[in-house]
């Protein structure tokens, strides 16, 4: 695939991606189930107490972008979860039931709260073999990378990143029609209600 190319919008649909200078080829579903893969609650920013219908991905290259959909229908104003990340080394989107890893951390997912016992949205994975897969790549042209795992009600996402990804808030009406994208399409990044943190 020619990660030059014009950047993609991503759905739902359950596809497994890679990109990188040196390609890594695509892994089988069943050689990344990992018993061993350890979830760690992620709060990369301060509010996040509500689980997330669906997300938006771009990519543009070593650029992942990923916005996660506020679905509720019982507030007056939308909070979706944005995250620029760069330097990626792969990410993969798949429809919830049909994540590889699913059979094997069901039930160990740490949750929102006792009284939301939804997956938490943003995770640090370690020990899976998706990650050991390409262990050697990751050591010489990605040192210090991490896999983050951000879970909505529909699609799951897993990104492999060296760097810490810029992580915000975008605050919109229910009724609003025209929703955030990645910078490099020409989308403003930061409006008028948005709130930023640094992971």
């Amino acid at each position: 695939m020619d990660t030059n190319s014009t950047p993609k919008r991503v759905l739902c649909p359950p596809i497994f991606f890679f990109h990188s200078n040196n390609a890594f080829g695509q892994c089988t579903l069943s050689s990344m189930i990992d018993l061993t893969e350890t979830l760690v609650k992620w709060e990369p920013i301060e509010g996040i107490s509500f689980d997330f219908i669906s997300a938006d991905v771009f990519s543009r290259h070593l650029d992942v972008w990923v916005r996660l959909v506020d679905g509720r229908v019982d507030v007056p104003e939308h909070h979706d979860l944005i995250f620029q990340f760069s330097r990626v080394a792969g990410f993969a989107v798949h429809e919830e039931f049909a994540h590889p890893a699913q059979g094997t951390v069901w039930g160990r997912e740490p949750v929102i709260s006792p009284e939301c016992r939804a997956t938490f949205p943003c995770l640090i994975v370690t020990g899976s073999q998706w990650f050991k897969s390409i262990g050697a790549e990751i050591e010489i042209n990605y040192q210090g990378a991490k896999q983050y795992r951000l879970c909505t009600n529909f699609p799951v996402v897993d990104v492999i990143s060296s760097a810490a990804p810029t992580v915000r808030w975008h605050v919109r009406s229910k009724s609003a029609q025209e929703v955030p994208g990645p910078p490099w399409l020409g989308h403003d990044p930061v409006r008028a209600g948005e709130r930023s943190q640094m992971s």
